[in-house]
């Protein structure tokens, strides 16, 4: 399975002076059908530099989040996380503190409740810890937006010659008065493509 960030379309930024810097971060729970629960993080940065205009700016990223073998029958939650970076930062080291605040996150989570708390408190525990990461204090949080709940299973009807392919979007938006009223369209693919011969990367 594979989920891509396609593009990202700006109406309004989030700056009410000029551009805004557009980053991402996308977290995600595999639910397997051992049990076993895996958090799998990914940013989307470093910050794009974006603008607005009535017709929309439009950049296009296509960045792979997630990519894994899994076995059938498991269940995969996500969720994506918008940003507009304030301050200027050092990707390179804040990519690794990220992803590695959320792997401690979905340690403990991982061990709560039903599959279904679990793939929530997973989450939920990995944008919390980012959240509350100093580097992003002054950064402007655009909104979070759930990927739609995929199970694989290769005999449902939406599986058409072995794959299974949703293209859809995410809209960030909000109207304040005296504030910003941002206007965003994030867009995704995830694509699920029954394999032979490939052994999964996680069990």
């Amino acid at each position: 399975m594979r989920v891509t960030i396609t593009s990202v379309t700006c109406y309004a930024t989030e700056d009410i002076t000029g551009g805004d810097e557009f980053y991402g971060i996308a977290g995600f729970a595999v639910n397997l059908p051992s049990g076993n629960q895996v958090r799998i993080g990914e940013m989307v940065g470093p910050a794009i530099p974006i603008n607005s205009s009535f017709a929309g700016t439009k950049k296009t990223l296509n960045k792979v989040i997630f990519t894994q073998v899994v076995p059938e029958h498991t269940e995969i939650n996500g969720n994506f996380t918008a940003y507009d970076e304030d301050v200027a930062k050092n990707w390179s080291k804040v990519r690794k503190d990220v992803l590695e605040s959320m792997g401690k996150a979905a340690e403990g989570a991982g061990k709560l409740g039903s599959k279904g708390a679990v793939a929530e408190n997973i989450i939920n525990a990995g944008m919390g810890v980012i959240d509350a990461l100093a580097i992003f204090d002054d950064d402007d949080v655009l909104g979070s937006r759930g990927f739609p709940t995929i199970v694989i299973d290769t005999e449902d009807p939406k599986f058409i010659d072995g794959k299974h392919t949703i293209t859809d979007t995410f809209t960030f938006k909000d109207s304040g008065y005296l504030t910003s009223d941002f206007n965003y369209k994030v867009g995704y693919k995830i694509e699920c493509t029954e394999t032979f011969g490939s052994q999964p990367t996680m069990r």
